[in-house]
């Protein structure tokens, strides 16, 4: 009903509102009236941000996911089985399960609760550098999603100031940008794709204790992913049953992502 006194207040500054100015019955249950491309457009917009407030599937930017009642968390979560979200690079947005959960170029933001830089040969890529990110939906689900490439390199060098923020990757508000991108002559099919762009808002100091207790109390990770054979580079709350393989150079600084590596 709000819907339609929307639409009819928008109608009345179009031109083409109707040519006896009136709405033209198509039943007894409905009512026709053409619309403006302007009014079209205003329609969809409110759609998609009612899409956006409703949709669970959209990562939670909420750290309390503690019953009030019970004192147990509202999470479900499978060790070793979060739920799959993916960035496709070809269409600019994220997805689940075939799902799209983005439009084409529209931003996502979720908060880490765990993460990890790392180096393997996994899910038929080959030998790659990925960034592999575990973090709750609204409906309290684990979720993993990962990048690699260009992606990788963007989020080293979007996140300087982190380190100066004296804050890591689990201590923010995430948000990922995708951006079109143009292919070179020879550089595969297609004209355009899209890499990740990655900025940042700190949490509160009470988020940040928050999601920080959330990640030490799951055992998140990711099974077919997880190789045994990863060189590591940093991690955050990532607790796979296996012992993982460290990179020499921990315990030095890593200034781009405001961590300081653990060391072995």
């Amino acid at each position: 009903m709000l819907l339609i006194l929307i639409i009819h207040f928008l109608n009345l500054f179009n031109d083409d509102f109707c040519e006896s100015g009136k709405w033209k019955k198509l039943s007894s249950n409905f009512i026709h009236f053409p619309l403006s491309k302007k009014t079209k457009i205003i329609i969809e917009l409110k759609h998609d941000l009612l899409m956006k407030k409703t949709n669970p599937l959209l990562p939670s930017l909420q750290t309390n996911f503690v019953n009030d009642e019970t004192g147990e968390l509202k999470i479900k979560y499978r060790e070793g089985f979060p739920r799959h979200y993916r960035f496709d690079a070809s269409r600019g947005l994220f997805s689940l399960s075939e799902k799209n959960i983005t439009q084409k170029g529209e931003p996502l933001s979720f908060i880490p609760i765990s993460y990890r830089i790392f180096q393997d040969d996994i899910l038929g890529y080959g030998l790659k550098k990925w960034v592999e990110f575990f973090f709750l939906n609204q409906l309290g689900h684990v979720c993993s999603l990962l990048f690699h490439g260009y992606s990788v390199e963007n989020l080293e060098k979007g996140t300087h100031d982190l380190f100066y923020d004296e804050v890591n990757l689990s201590e923010v508000i995430l948000t990922v940008t995708p951006i079109e991108k143009t292919k070179k002559e020879g550089e595969g099919k297609g004209s355009k794709y899209y890499i990740a762009e990655f900025t940042y808002e700190v949490l509160s100091n009470e988020d940040r204790l928050a999601n920080k207790l959330l990640g030490e109390s799951l055992k998140v990770w990711r099974a077919d992913t997880l190789t045994g054979n990863s060189t590591v580079e940093l991690s955050v709350n990532y607790h796979p049953p296996i012992q993982i393989i460290e990179e020499a150079t921990h315990g030095e600084e890593i200034p781009e992502l405001g961590e300081v590596a653990p060391k072995t």
